[in-house]
């Protein structure tokens, strides 16, 4: 056994509190537990203090992965259209400019169908063509929203410093 071995030996095991089977958490405790020996390694395994729910390692890298590529898209959209990236401290807006406030969202798919058909069948011409969606319910006001391509707005508005 290394100094290590015997450090770790003399280290207390975590123990999920008793009586909380069953118990669903609004927010997991994560403690590291003892796995013992596999293959001359020591091993430890995560679980919830509270729930007894063991830890997905899976499921934490790859919500660490989507926050990182949200992060980083924000900080490319406000060096491309301009503004500061605000993002980090929580509130409505991903971007602040000059003139507009943005909230970016991220998808890894291409953009619907009837949106490229209806700007690509526009661009002809000195004007910005833009597509004007409408939501329509019973017995509500419709509510209209304007979608443009953004690379054609920088070009004619240029960035929001």
């Amino acid at each position: 056994m290394t100094d290590l071995d015997e450090l770790l030996d003399k280290q207390p095991i975590a123990e999920p509190l008793t009586g909380a089977k069953g118990k669903v958490c609004t927010r997991h405790d994560w403690v590291k537990a003892d796995g013992g020996y596999q293959g001359g390694t020591r091993t430890f395994v995560e679980f919830c203090r509270r729930c007894q729910k063991p830890k997905d390692l899976v499921r934490s890298k790859r919500g660490a992965t989507s926050r990182s590529y949200g992060n980083r898209a924000e900080l490319k959209v406000a060096r491309k259209y301009g503004g500061e990236k605000v993002g980090q401290y929580g509130g409505p807006a991903d971007v602040m400019g000059k003139d507009f406030q943005t909230q970016v969202k991220t998808h890894r798919r291409r953009p619907p169908t009837e949106w490229t058909t209806a700007i690509n069948a526009m661009r002809e011409g000195n004007r910005i063509p833009r597509l004007l969606v409408r939501f329509v319910q019973a017995g509500l006001p419709p509510d209209d929203w304007f979608v443009f391509r953004a690379e054609d707005f920088l070009a004619w508005f240029g960035k929001d410093e």
